[in-house]
């Protein structure tokens, strides 16, 4: 918008008369209320360049209009390092979402709370996410509710700790901003409002505004989505973006789940906390009309092809992405990519999540945390396969 601005002139002598550089030094004000310029108010300067002393003609490297133009419907090829940064911008798209589902869903947990012991939804809920090494591992001891409920806003807000919502957000912007010429107006407002949300401190309320901020989050990273989704082209750049996405929601479910099995009473606190991280809830409601339990909770979040939020979902993705991939540096790249997808899917496929999953029994539980730590090293060993073959030039990323 428009902002009070001063530009200072400069001259110098010249015989008898005086001669007026052309340009100078132009003062800003950051808001249109004061009248006076001053940089301690905050203002900005600028130096102002005068090229021409008249219209300049333009000039362009387009073709003109009266040339016919050849109609392309192949997609141009990738530069490896644009395909790098759409990579771990779905990654970290996927990523922050995630962090605030589960931060939501922790924040909800704590204002049901009352008095400072934590009851044992709220014992359960805080060792999943110290295994999620969203808590320090302190938190697996003795606590208070406030000290819990302050260390989830430095989850939140802390700006210098890896994996935090504004740590996260800011990588998310620093990546999309180098994309900016891929992306549409209206994405890149949409990119450009989750940067400005992620960058919110907390006020007198620091509970509610959390939990506003997580909300705001959601949503914007659903518009991120859906621009992806509906108006992107489906070239080599779409194909990275989500395959970053898929990869690493695919993780993040399996992480939820091995994380849930090793806590103690995982069946009677977690399942439903399971769904709402998972946005599942309601189609579990839909299908089972009855209180949430573990077997058809994992069933659900991992195995239903059906789910977009599944593992199985995801790993479908990821196969179709991965037999499309350009060959890569020595030309096996997509092959040694999609026999990792397909071991996995055969790998899920021969778990039976209802027998492992029910009746408590300790061995059961084992063998299907085992076949989830082998899921977590088939997608570790994909991302690492994509990152060699395709982004070697780039420096490492946080994983």
């Amino acid at each position: 918008g428009p902002r009070p601005m001063v530009l200072r002139a400069y001259g110098f002598a010249e015989g008898e008369t005086y001669r007026i550089m052309p340009g100078g030094l132009t003062r800003v004000l950051p808001t249109p209320e004061p009248p006076v310029v001053l940089m301690q108010r905050g203002g900005a300067s600028k130096d102002t360049w005068v090229l021409a002393d008249g219209p300049i003609a333009p000039t362009t490297l387009l073709r003109p209009i009266t040339q016919v133009v050849r109609p392309e419907r192949i997609a141009a090829e990738v530069p490896t390092r644009v395909a790098d940064n759409l990579f771990w911008l779905g990654r970290y798209a996927e990523r922050l979402e995630d962090a605030a589902r589960i931060l939501r869903r922790a924040l909800g947990t704590l204002a049901a709370a009352e008095g400072l012991e934590p009851p044992p939804g709220v014992v359960a809920l805080v060792q999943l996410l110290v295994r999620l090494d969203l808590l320090p591992a302190w938190f697996g001891q003795t606590y208070t509710l406030p000290a819990l409920e302050k260390e989830v806003f430095l989850v939140i807000y802390q700006l210098h700790r890896v994996g935090t919502i504004r740590e996260v957000a800011g990588r998310l912007h620093h990546l999309a901003f180098v994309l900016r010429d891929r992306f549409s107006t209206d994405t890149w407002r949409i990119l450009t409002q989750l940067h400005a949300d992620a960058g919110a401190r907390p006020g007198r309320l620091p509970g509610v505004e959390a939990l506003a901020l997580l909300n705001r989050l959601i949503v914007d990273l659903a518009a991120f989505s859906g621009m992806e989704m509906e108006n992107m082209t489906r070239g080599h750049g779409w194909r990275f973006l989500d395959l970053g996405r898929r990869l690493e929601r695919a993780r993040n479910v399996v992480a939820l789940c091995h994380g849930a099995l090793a806590v103690e009473g995982a069946g009677q606190w977690l399942a439903e906390p399971l769904l709402d991280i998972a946005d599942s809830l309601m189609t579990y409601r839909r299908r089972y009309f009855a209180q949430p339990e573990l077997p058809p909770v994992l069933d659900l979040i991992l195995a239903d092809e059906t789910n977009p939020r599944s593992l199985a979902f995801q790993l479908n993705a990821l196969a179709e992405h991965t037999t499309s991939l350009p060959p890569g540096g020595d030309g096996s790249a997509a092959t040694q990519a999609a026999q990792l997808v397909a071991s996995s899917r055969q790998r899920l496929r021969e778990m039976n999540l209802p027998t492992l999953a029910a009746g408590g029994s300790t061995e059961r539980t084992a063998e299907l945390g085992r076949c989830l730590a082998a899921l977590e090293a088939d997608l570790r060993n994909l991302s690492d396969t994509i990152n060699h073959h395709y982004f070697t030039h780039a420096a490492a990323r946080v994983t």
